[in-house]
């Protein structure tokens, strides 16, 4: 099975202002993002995926439901991945409740599934599978709040972020750590700082593309759902007991981070290949109206 996929945590977070949230708003909303190969790997010679997200804002929690399918060309034989996650994280930040399903050829490759809480200075994981099984992380951060987090230290103009994660990966007693470079863009504020009017509106708001992405009417649709956002450059290196001596990553991760959670223009790095794309659907969904 190629390298497993380290969630990014800004890839799931949307808009829609919510007054529970004290940080950047985060929203209902569901998006599909297109990928191809952008470097071959000494045996791929080709790979095509497409991520699919929906999450919902419950005021108190997300609710996040995640599906990443990859074909990858191989010399002699085609192999298709499907990692599917469906996770409940409070906005607090302060329990994460998931189960990721990790196909191979159609075939159940692994399962993980638990929750964790965050305690005083601990992460504390109870695992129901692939077996019974509790420990404790040095105090980590979530997926959801650490998205949140990355736009409020890059509103305050901080460059560098450096945490610990909990994503509920199947690798999940190892600490993950993650050093994200933020680059304000100024090429996007530059482009949005003159324009007037209102914000895009979430419950109303929907770009769409044909699959292949060759809808130019459907990208356009895209940026002008994100027009008048700030955003910034990202790039974002994992760090685990698996990271080899030389201090290189496990996975890294470059995209576009709008100030409302909404990201783009993806790069997924695994060493020995990269895989690159965007949205090719956006949609913001509905959501309640929070106290």
């Amino acid at each position: 099975m190629p390298p497993r996929f380290v969630l990014p945590a800004a890839l799931v977070s949307m808009l829609v202002p919510s007054a529970a949230s004290a940080g950047p708003a985060i929203a209902s909303h569901r998006a599909v993002y297109d990928l191809t190969l952008a470097q071959q790997g000494q045996d791929i010679i080709d790979a095509q995926g497409r991520i699919a997200l929906e999450l919902h804002n419950s005021c108190d929690h997300f609710d996040l439901n995640y599906r990443f399918v990859a074909r990858f060309v191989e010399d002699q034989e085609m192999i298709l991945t499907d990692q599917r996650t469906t996770s409940r994280e409070t906005m607090a930040g302060d329990r994460f409740e998931f189960t990721t399903q990790a196909f191979v050829d159609g075939v159940q490759h692994s399962v993980t599934k638990g929750e964790a809480v965050n305690d005083g200075n601990a992460t504390r994981v109870e695992l129901e599978e692939p077996a019974a099984q509790t420990f404790e992380l040095p105090l980590s951060v979530f997926p959801m709040k650490h998205t949140v987090e990355l736009i409020e230290q890059a509103e305050m103009g901080r460059r560098i972020v450096e945490v610990p994660i909990f994503d509920g990966d199947q690798d999940a007693n190892q600490l993950l750590t993650s050093t994200a470079i933020i680059i304000p863009d100024a090429t996007r504020d530059a482009e949005t700082a003159g324009r007037s009017g209102p914000k895009p509106d979430s419950k109303q708001a929907t770009a769409q593309t044909k699959p292949d992405g060759g809808d130019a009417k459907g990208k356009q649709a895209i940026r002008s759902a994100l027009a008048g956002l700030k955003s910034w450059r990202v790039s974002e290196s994992y760090y685990s007991a698996d990271s080899n001596e030389d201090g290189m990553p496990i996975f890294r991760t470059a995209y576009r981070l709008y100030e409302n959670g909404v990201s783009d223009e993806l790069l997924l790095d695994y060493g020995s290949y990269a895989l690159e794309g965007g949205l090719s659907t956006l949609d913001y969904l509905d959501a309640p109206a929070c106290p």
